[in-house]
C-alpha cells in the first residue's frame, strides 16, 4: 500500500500520503473534506484517530510498511474495541464481547468515587492504561470524575491528561463533550510549551464544531488554571469559540489574505488584524467589538497624547471598548486580546502601541508565576491568519507586545 512511513516523523512521500489518505476516506475515518488536507501534521492526527478506532491501546501516530496498522488499514479494520456505555444494549453487547478483566474495569470506572482518593488511583495505573480510562470516562459521562483528575495539584498530570482526551477520542466523541469541558482542557493541553505532537492535538480539538450539550456538566465551576491564577472571573466558553474561530481562519488561510473588510470577511478571505479579533469575538455570541454595546455607536477610539485628534484605527476601536479591561502583560491568561507595535511607518498610537493586535492562545509561565512566553493567532500583514509566538525576555525585532487586555469583562 505504501512504500515508506507515512505520519508522525515519516518519510510522508506524497504518492503514500495520497493512498492512506484515500484508505481513510473509504472507510470512512475522515471525510472528503479531511481526505484533501494533506499536511504531515493533520495526517497523524488522522492516523492517531484510526488507531484509536482499532486497538485499545495509544497509538503512535504513524504508518510503516508491512507493520500492523498498514496492514489493518488493507484490511479495511475499523471495528472499535472499546464499547459505548451509554446504553443497556451498548452495555450488554460489551459484556458479551468483553472478557472478565474488561468488564472489572468499566466497572471501576462507573464506580470509582470521584474524590482525590479515586482519581490518584487511576493516575497510578501507570501510563497505558491511565491514557485510555481518560477517554472512557468521557464515554460513560462520568464527569464528576474527570473534574476530580483536573482538581490533582501537578500540572504535568492534568496536561498529560488533556492530551491523552484528545488523542484517544474521535472529533465527533470530542464533539459530544460539555463546551466548559473543551475549554477546560483547552487550556490544559496549551498551559505549558507546545511541541508539534501537541499542536496536532490542539488542532484536532479546534476544529470540533459547537455542542449542543453544554448543559450537561454539572461538577461545577471548570475554570482554567490560567483564569484562577489571574483571579479573574471570565468568560471560559466564549473565549474556546473565540479562539477556535480565529484559528479556523489560519486553518483555511490559501496565503496572502491580509486586507480591511467590514464587516470581517468568513474564513478563507481577506481580513486584517482587527478584522479577526472582531469575528472571533463575535464567534463567540458576543456583539460586535467595535460598537459600544449600550448605545450602539462606534467605539470612540483613542485620544492622541497631545490632544490634536484621536487614534480610530481598528486596534484603537477595539481597545476602547467600554467592557475592554487592561491588565499586566505578565498575567494574560489564554483569550486575552494583545497589542503591539510593529516596524510599520505609519505608527498608530504613542510608540506605535495601537499598530497590532492578537489573541492570546497559549502561555508558559515562570518560577516566579508569570508569564514567561505565549503563542497567539493574528493576521499578519505579510500573510494574513497565522500562528506567532512571543518571548517577554526576547521579543521578536519587528514586534514588541505594548498592552493585554480581557475583552469579556464584566462577564456576560
Amino acid at each position: 500500500m505504501i512504500a515508506e512511513s507515512v505520519g508522525k516523523n515519516g518519510v510522508n512521500d506524497a504518492q503514500d500520503i495520497e493512498s492512506v489518505l484515500s484508505r481513510l476516506v473509504q472507510l470512512k475515518v475522515i471525510s472528503s473534506e479531511e481526505g484533501e488536507k494533506n499536511c504531515p501534521d493533520d495526517v497523524a492526527a488522522y492516523i492517531y484517530r484510526y488507531q484509536g478506532m482499532i486497538s485499545n491501546r495509544p497509538g503512535d501516530g504513524l504508518i510503516e510498511p508491512g507493520k500492523s496498522t498498514e496492514s489493518n488499514l488493507i484490511q479495511g479494520k475499523v471495528a472499535k474495541t472499546s464499547p459505548s456505555l451509554d446504553s443497556p444494549s451498548g452495555e450488554r453487547e460489551a459484556k458479551s464481547k468483553s472478557s472478565k478483566e474488561d468488564l472489572a474495569y468499566w466497572e471501576v470506572l462507573k464506580k470509582i468515587p470521584a474524590t482525590k482518593a479515586g482519581a490518584e488511583a487511576i493516575l497510578s495505573w501507570g501510563d497505558h492504561k491511565a491514557a485510555k480510562a481518560f477517554a472512557d470516562i468521557c464515554r460513560i459521562k462520568r464527569w464528576d470524575l474527570l473534574f476530580a483528575i483536573f482538581q490533582q495539584q501537578d500540572p504535568w498530570d492534568t496536561d498529560w491528561m488533556a492530551r491523552e482526551v484528545i488523542r484517544h477520542l474521535s472529533e465527533q466523541e470530542l464533539a459530544q463533550l460539555p463546551k466548559e469541558l473543551r475549554a477546560k482542557i483547552r487550556a490544559e493541553v496549551g498551559s505549558g510549551w507546545v511541541n508539534s505532537d501537541e499542536e496536532v492535538l490542539i488542532r484536532k480539538l479546534d476544529v470540533v464544531g459547537k455542542s449542543s450539550n453544554s448543559d450537561q456538566f454539572s461538577a461545577g465551576g471548570l475554570v482554567s488554571k490560567s483564569s484562577e491564577r489571574a483571579g479573574t472571573k471570565v468568560d471560559v466558553e466564549a473565549r474556546a469559540l473565540a479562539l477556535e474561530k480565529a484559528t479556523e481562519y489560519v486553518d483555511k488561510n490559501p496565503g496572502n489574505t491580509y486586507a480591511f473588510s467590514s464587516p470581517p470577511s468568513p474564513p478563507g478571505g481577506k481580513v486584517d488584524c482587527s478584522g479577526l479579533m472582531r469575528a472571533a469575538i463575535m464567534a463567540a455570541g458576543y456583539p460586535d467589538p467595535f460598537f459600544d454595546p449600550i448605545t450602539n455607536k462606534q467605539n470612540p477610539g483613542v485620544p492622541m497624547e497631545d490632544g490634536s485628534g484621536t487614534w480610530s484605527n481598528g486596534v484603537a476601536l477595539l481597545v476602547s471598548h467600554p467592557n475592554w479591561v487592561k491588565k499586566p502583560l505578565e498575567q494574560v491568561i489564554s483569550g486575552d486580546m494583545v497589542t503591539f507595535r510593529t516596524t510599520r511607518s505609519d505608527h498608530k498610537g504613542e510608540d506605535g502601541k495601537y499598530d497590532h493586535i492578537g489573541i492570546v492562545n497559549t502561555i508558559t509561565l515562570g518560577a516566579d508565576g508569570n508569564v514567561e512566553r505565549f503563542t497567539f493567532v493574528h493576521s499578519s500583514s505579510s500573510n494574513g491568519p497565522a500562528h506567532g509566538e512571543y518571548v517577554l525576555a526576547k521579543p521578536p525585532s519587528w514586534l514588541k507586545a505594548s498592552g493585554a487586555y480581557a475583552w469579556d469583562n464584566p462577564v456576560k
